[in-house]
């Protein structure tokens, strides 16, 4: 009898040193899984599809919307081209079998919900309303891509050409006022993104000095009144004449914009996503040093 203890033992032993290792290894094995990059990545926001551009191995982009190809609304149209595009809708995204995709906070909602009830990830991402917004979304999609060292990378080259728009940039009360105008008169004000591009390049937002919250409408009137040093305009769309552009062609303002400087900045480069918003904040530091230059020669 205790011959065959002995053996019973002398046989448990190696399976239970193979099992305690199976046990140990299991912890990592999750771990490897659970931080697994995507594979199959989607995006249906414009704000998304140009972060994943940016962050994202070519080859792990399944799809993007269509509003990447449009110049007029994405900074990135050329590097999207070869791209596959969807228009936000779920029979588009499901047959791709995505393992994580980008929305923004409002759009394509039946798309996004029907996608969850599948039981596909969908990382949803807010409104760019500042340059901590734009960081945050940097590290947003770079954790969900399971890319840090990316996303730390452009996060660093988004702060560095924050921080050379606004160098030498004077005293707040001795900085040339700047103003966006477009459309329907519409002008940005204080809580947004155009607001922290213009004041981080050395201007005083002329809009939130005249109390404009978010994007308002601003009359002709005011705007002449106000005499900006700057006038910062979108540029123009090709397309039939209407009233909303109607506006931008009237005698004051026509009047306005040979007196004052003007400067043209493509409407994507204000929306959202590092590549515009850096562009636009290398025009403004320009100009400003410009404007600053001339000024002091006078």
């Amino acid at each position: 009898m205790a011959g065959c203890r002995r053996r019973f033992a002398g046989i448990l032993r190696p399976l239970a040193g193979l099992m305690l290792g199976v046990l140990a290894a299991m912890p990592d094995a999750m771990g490897q899984s659970a931080a697994s990059a995507p594979q199959r990545v989607v995006s249906l926001n414009v704000c998304s599809d140009q972060l994943l551009l940016q962050l994202a191995p070519r080859d792990a982009i399944a799809s993007l919307s269509f509003l990447v190809a449009d110049p007029a609304v994405s900074a990135m149209a050329d590097a999207a081209a070869g791209v596959s595009l969807n228009h936000g809708l779920a029979e588009e995204i499901l047959p791709l079998q995505p393992d994580l995709v980008f929305a923004g906070a409002y759009g394509a909602r039946p798309a996004v919900a029907l996608l969850e009830n599948n039981g596909v990830r969908v990382e949803r991402m807010g409104l760019a309303l500042s340059l901590d917004d734009v960081m945050s979304h940097i590290e947003q999609v770079a954790a969900a891509l399971r890319r840090p060292a990316a996303g730390q990378a452009l996060a660093r080259q988004v702060q560095e050409r924050i921080a050379a728009a606004g160098r030498g940039a004077a005293p707040r009360q001795d900085r040339p006022r700047a103003i966006t105008y477009h459309a329907n008169g519409l002008t940005a004000g204080s809580g947004t993104l155009t607001h922290d591009i213009i004041e981080a390049a050395g201007f005083v937002n002329l809009a939130a000095e005249l109390g404009v919250d978010g994007l308002r409408p601003l009359s002709i009137e005011a705007l002449v009144d106000a005499a900006p040093d700057l006038i910062i305009l979108g540029a123009a769309r090709e397309g039939p004449p209407s009233l909303a552009t109607a506006l931008l062609r009237h005698p004051a303002l026509v009047g306005l914009l040979q007196r004052a400087r003007t400067l043209v900045i493509a409407e994507s480069a204000l929306a959202c996503g590092p590549p515009g918003v850096t562009a636009a904040l290398d025009q403004l530091g320009a100009v400003r040093r410009q404007m600053t230059a001339r000024g002091s020669g006078s």
